[in-house]
């Protein structure tokens, strides 16, 4: 299971953005208590139903 900050490491993006996604229920997730997890089938899903794109590595410049 991962944390919100493992998925937006991840996925390059905000743990806000993540955080409005979950309350707005456009991602999978699963609820432990009153935590969030995501499991890898959660990513799977994710990427599969094209909410975030699978990250390349990409060469940036200065």
């Amino acid at each position: 299971m991962f944390t919100f900050e493992q998925v937006a490491e991840r996925f390059s993006v905000p743990e806000s953005t993540l955080r409005y996604w979950v309350q707005a229920r456009s991602i999978r997730h699963t609820r432990i208590g009153r935590h969030v997890r995501f499991s890898a089938e959660d990513l799977d899903a994710i990427i599969r139903d094209g909410v975030i794109e699978p990250q390349t590595s990409i060469a940036r410049s200065a």
